[in-house]
């Protein structure tokens, strides 16, 4: 049985080409299962151009190009992880892996690491791949103590992660 990895998004869409063309792909050539959970706006599933798939991908649940995908409404979204679709439906996907592109889903991630061992004694593996420190670098309204806030989930976030991926050597640092 092949090795499963489950990729969580919180905003980005599932076609963003390092997400997609060159990590899910890669894992599906080299023989790794590979789910995406990717959100919807409006029911509708969106490109990396920000504009809306209107006339494909409508399935909450289907294949594109051998790699699965499983969607949720991006307005269901909760404070509390326990009744978070992306928690609930990474924790059903029952992955190898969890790999995080993004602050929030490396939080999910964790949640469900934790989780998993803690139900089912299952030893998973979680990944962060990190594009930035701070999740929307161009927001005006960062304060310092957002600022601080994000810094704290990031370690604390830390202490389950297994392995890191960064964009740059100052991330890395």
């Amino acid at each position: 049985m092949n090795q499963k990895v489950c990729m969580l998004l919180c905003y980005l869409p599932f076609l963003d080409s390092r997400i997609f063309e060159c990590e899910a792909k890669s894992l599906l050539n080299h023989g790794f299962d590979v789910t995406i959970i990717a959100p919807r706006k409006g029911g509708l599933l969106f490109h990396v151009d920000g504009k809306p798939f209107s006339k494909q991908f409508r399935d909450k649940v289907f294949y594109y190009q051998g790699i699965k995908v499983v969607t949720y409404d991006s307005e269901k979204r909760s404070v509390n992880y326990l009744s978070d679709p992306l928690y609930q439906l990474g924790l059903k996907e029952n992955a190898d892996f969890y790999h995080a592109h993004e602050l929030n889903s490396f939080t999910y991630g964790k949640e469900i690491k934790c989780a998993l061992r803690q139900q089912n004694n299952k030893k998973v593996k979680l990944i962060y791949d990190s594009r930035q420190i701070i999740p929307d670098p161009f927001s005006l309204k960062i304060n310092a103590e957002t600022k601080q806030r994000w810094m704290r989930t990031l370690q604390d976030n830390l202490k389950e992660v297994d392995y890191i991926v960064t964009v740059s050597e100052s991330i890395k640092s």
